[in-house]
């Protein structure tokens, strides 16, 4: 007999706190007892993911669709995604250290999440997979109806533990015994959870995205101004900074991501439900037309790492995200220039980025885009072609970083240097085991560094000029910055000086004899600073420059030309110190 209207809201409260509570227990299950119990970790992983893929898919779609189509939909996405996470998983030995790479863990959770929408609107008569409104209220609706459903179970615990709070006032501990069982707070969680989203599900008339939606329109004008002031800005203060790699391009990425959002948030499902004032609409237009620089400068920063050192999975990942936003950049621009149509028509290409999201997640799962074998295949390429040497390898992250391919890279490079030709690449493959050794064998071992220290000594200008044991600094320097500074020695100032200087004075007068600054041009700009320790010179770890790495070309060859022709000079520094016990603590400035 089907359920009336007064049954069906207990049965579906029970349902999902069932769910909820099974979804605690296979929690507890899989951290705290078949870890030691299933042997093989690829299957541990598969089973681990698929179940909890499982029940947040379920409970995700729960309510718009009915439990069985919930149910069915659910074990295709997480056995999917789970079957291509215990596929990508191979690429190591140890499950661990796949798992801390996190790039598989972010394809994994895009291939739950992003589907869902689809499938949900798919399987409703009065929709279809492709219908934009209907995709676009799933999918805020979704993100709507979790948050609220986490916030109740944070305001439960902090009831429980209120409760506890009380009753140890007068005494009683059975409610702290009972939640000390190791497996209840599990089983709460999924309980309250559960309860929670199908309470949520009654009310979708008041729990709605709505209000989200229309707050998150009022940041679209500051975002507009922000964006602005930095891209006519540039041309101004120049590309140095855009220069600085990876933190600066996530920095511009995340904002265009930012500014995605609020592009879609701005068109909203339909024409109707859009932004209808003229200022506003101009604004997400202006917008969108600013969004292609954003996604080029990312670019450019990123390749410009790539272009220096190769290319590592976490560059692979950055270049795999601003590949989407730059997409989606010449997606909103070029529809904005055709003006007819024009937020139909984005609407329409959300459509299309989002399964191209979808697939680029699959493909970052199999074998097709794996980074660490391309990573390893790029520092082999440029280290036979000769643009970098041995010490231009980060051989340490490729053997223990890198997975089966890494290894792989080892044992080619291995083949290399038994050929004898690269005594540097036969040291570092010795101390592959024993990193500490890499840093003073390298120098000691190979004749290039000792070459190499004798024509820094030859070219790089020393301030003031008295006695100084320079061979003395160098010698406390690993090969490969090393290299830096003779690379930086190369490029001639302004007024023709080798790009590189040693300054020495007593900086610290607490400690006996001079300190040493060293400074030589590059991207970034290099800097050492040492201090004299047993009658040698010590690297200090410090630096002198605020944020040096912001000196463009030009104001590093001024800075150094100013330390060689004697602009410089020594003044105290203002500061009172604060003793607490053993310890002086400063301000610096």
């Amino acid at each position: 007999m089907a359920a009336t209207a007064e049954t069906r809201v207990p049965l579906n409260r029970l349902t999902l706190a069932v769910t909820g509570g099974l979804a605690g227990i296979g929690l507890w299950l899989f951290v705290d007892k078949l870890n030691d119990l299933i042997e093989n970790k690829h299957l541990y992983l598969f089973l681990f993911s698929a179940t909890f893929g499982f029940f947040a898919t379920f409970l995700a779609m729960a309510g718009p669709l009915s439990f069985r189509r919930a149910a069915i939909a659910a074990l295709s996405v997480a056995g999917l995604a789970a079957a291509l996470l215990t596929w990508a998983s191979y690429r190591f030995e140890n499950i661990e250290n796949f798992l801390e790479t996190v790039h598989p863990l972010v394809a994994f959770v895009l291939l739950l999440a992003l589907p869902l929408p689809f499938l949900i609107a798919g399987q409703r008569s009065d929709e279809g997979w492709r219908c934009y409104p209907a995709l676009f209220n799933h999918s805020w609706n979704i993100v709507v109806r979790y948050a609220a459903a986490w916030l109740f179970v944070t305001v439960f615990w902090g009831v429980v533990m209120l409760s506890v709070a009380l009753f140890n006032v007068i005494g009683l501990s059975m409610l702290e015994d009972f939640l000390e069982i190791e497996y209840v707070p599990y089983v709460l969680t999924g309980v309250v959870l559960g309860l929670a989203l199908a309470v949520v599900n009654e009310l979708t008339d008041y729990v709605s995205p709505y209000l989200i939606l229309r707050l998150l329109r009022l940041f679209l004008p500051v975002v507009l101004v922000v964006v602005a002031i930095f891209v006519f800005a540039l041309p101004v203060n120049g590309m140095n900074g855009v220069l600085r790699g990876l933190s600066v391009a996530s920095v511009l990425l995340a904002m265009a991501l930012g500014a995605i959002t609020l592009i879609s948030t701005a068109v909203d499902r339909t024409d109707e439900e859009a932004v209808q004032s003229r200022s506003m609409r101009l604004m997400t237009q202006a917008l969108a037309l600013l969004l292609p620089v954003l996604s080029v400068l990312a670019i450019v920063a990123i390749w410009e790492r790539v272009d220096q050192y190769g290319w590592t999975p976490d560059r692979l990942a950055a270049g795999s995200i601003a590949a989407v936003v730059f997409a989606y950049s010449i997606i909103y621009a070029s529809v904005v220039i055709m003006r007819r149509n024009w937020m139909a028509r984005i609407r329409s290409g959300n459509i299309y980025m989002a399964l191209l999201v979808i697939f680029g997640a699959v493909l970052w799962l199999t074998p097709a885009l794996n980074p660490q074998w391309i990573s390893t295949r790029s520092q082999l390429a440029r280290f036979t072609a000769g643009q970098i040497d041995a010490l231009g390898l980060d051989i340490q992250t490729m053997a223990h970083d890198w997975g089966r391919a890494g290894k792989a890279g080892i044992e080619r490079l291995r083949q290399i240097s038994a050929s004898g030709k690269h005594p540097a690449l036969e040291v570092m493959l010795e101390s592959l085991n024993d990193p500490a050794n890499r840093r003073n064998a390298l120098p000691q071992a190979a004749d290039r560094w000792k070459k190499l220290r004798r024509q820094i000594l030859q070219v790089m200008p020393v301030r003031p000029e008295n006695e100084i044991d320079v061979l003395d600094v160098l010698e406390q320097l690993p090969g490969f910055e090393l290299d830096r500074i003779m690379q930086g020695c190369r490029m001639k100032t302004r007024k023709g000086n080798p790009g590189c200087v040693l300054m020495h004075a007593d900086l610290l007068p607490r400690l006996p004899g001079d300190e040493v600054v060293l400074w030589a041009r590059g991207r970034p700009f290099y800097e050492r600073v040492f201090v004299p320790a047993d009658g040698l010179y010590r690297p200090a770890g410090k630096r002198l420059l605020s944020g040096p790495d912001l000196l463009d070309f030009q104001q590093q060859s001024d800075y150094i030309d100013a330390a060689i022709s004697g602009q410089i000079g020594i003044e105290p520094v203002q500061l009172n110190g604060l003793r607490v016990k053993e310890r002086f603590l400063i301000i610096t400035p």
